[in-house]
């Protein structure tokens, strides 16, 4: 899926209800902020909308989406096509734990 990058922005407010030890939500956001882009379907249709993502981590480092909203079909599918491509380590530190996540998709 191509990015276009010079009409939108992605912008993520990341909220989450687990506690961590050390760093483990900043790596995890981060990790999240540098995959997930404007879904180039979207890009055409000069979309602006709102995606909320609850996710989980297996114990095989899987992210698991447990919820998505989202008013269009397409984006949703392609922003959960994104974050399920995310592989992580077998971590203590993400498994087991609940992470929220908003990405608001605005046209520039």
């Amino acid at each position: 899926m191509k990015i276009n990058n010079s009409l939108l922005a992605l912008f993520m407010i990341c909220m989450s209800f687990a506690a961590f030890a050390g760093n483990g939500e900043n790596v995890l956001t981060r990790k999240i902020n540098s995959r997930v882009k404007y879904p180039e379907l979207a890009s055409g249709e000069k979309v602006e909308t709102s995606v909320f993502v609850q996710l989980s981590v297996n114990d095989l480092g899987e992210i698991i989406i447990d919820r998505i909203e989202c008013s269009n079909a397409e984006v949703t599918q392609a922003i959960a096509e994104q974050i399920k491509s995310i592989k992580l380590t077998p971590d203590t530190a993400f498994r087991g734990k609940t992470y929220r996540y908003n990405f608001v998709l605005k046209v520039q």
